[in-house]
């Protein structure tokens, strides 16, 4: 039986702290990928420390839904508040779904920040987002128009034949399944690629033990390649962030010597997605 796993990190850039703990779950081999967030103060930074990592496969987070945007606020204004942020995915969520959300902005804001990290001239291969923002009618047709003109390969859907898992309490979950960026053909109709099998938050900090869910899972992997997104990270640094026990919780099983051991067991090769691109 031939299995593969992507174990992806997402937030990257979201702090220094949360940076922090994903370097070093990546270091432990356990991670095989990250993403990250070009509207972050921190990015620089966390820049300065990827390049010391060169054959890191890195995606970009597109970020709509968190802090401030690279674009001057009233140049995107159906994505940002009175205070010139990005509104608050719930209040993102329902714009799309009312057509408030414009084309242009969207494809304007992913842009500057698209740029901003190749610019870095990092090993980009993969495009997802915060709060799967990307699959909401609006923002989904401008990212596929963004990843098409800058070459990148593969986007990540929510759904697959099999299964879907994305974030969040299961109303959020089946929102977000009805979303046309959820769905695989979606994005193959555009002429990109997108992993056939997504797993997340039954697989993170928020269950009891998640050495026995992990356990489980690699058990009844099934063939083929799977994606999962992970949110490990340090949090001395974080501040309104809902998961931050949960960070801690995920950096001590990806650290955990017992979890690369059932890996092995189960015989299943951990790859990136510059694996796929050859």
């Amino acid at each position: 039986m031939f299995r593969q796993l992507i174990i992806h990190a997402d937030d990257y850039g979201l702090s220094q702290s949360v940076s922090r703990g994903i370097l070093q779950v990546i270091d432990q081999q356990t991670v095989t990928s990250t993403s990250i967030m070009a509207n972050s103060s921190c990015f620089h930074q966390v820049c300065e420390w990827l390049e010391k990592r060169p054959s890191l496969d890195l995606g970009i987070h597109l970020n709509f839904t968190w802090g401030i945007p690279l674009c001057d606020p009233k140049d995107i204004s159906s994505l940002v508040d009175g205070a010139g942020k990005f509104h608050s995915s719930p209040a993102l969520y329902a714009r799309a779904l009312l057509g408030r959300i414009k084309k242009e902005h969207v494809y304007k804001e992913g842009k500057a920040q698209m740029e901003k990290v190749f610019a870095r001239k990092l090993n980009i291969t993969h495009i997802d987002s915060h709060h799967h923002a990307h699959v909401l009618p609006g923002l989904c047709e401008a990212v596929a128009d963004l990843a098409l003109e800058y070459r990148v390969s593969f986007v990540r859907s929510l759904t697959s034949q099999k299964h879907w898992v994305a974030d969040g309490p299961l109303s959020r979950r089946i929102f977000l399944g009805q979303m046309p960026g959820a769905h695989r053909q979606f994005w193959t109709k555009k002429g990109l690629f997108t992993v056939g099998c997504l797993k997340g938050c039954d697989l993170g900090g928020n269950q009891k033990n998640l050495l026995v869910c992990w356990d489980k899972f690699l058990t009844l992997l099934p063939e083929g390649v799977t994606e999962v997104m992970v949110h490990p990270g340090y949090v001395d640094d974080l501040i309104g962030d809902s998961y931050r026990e949960g960070r801690l919780k995920e950096i001590d099983l990806l650290c955990d010597p017992r979890f690369k051991k059932m890996i092995k067991k189960a015989d299943i090769s951990l790859i990136g997605f510059s694996h796929l691109l050859k």
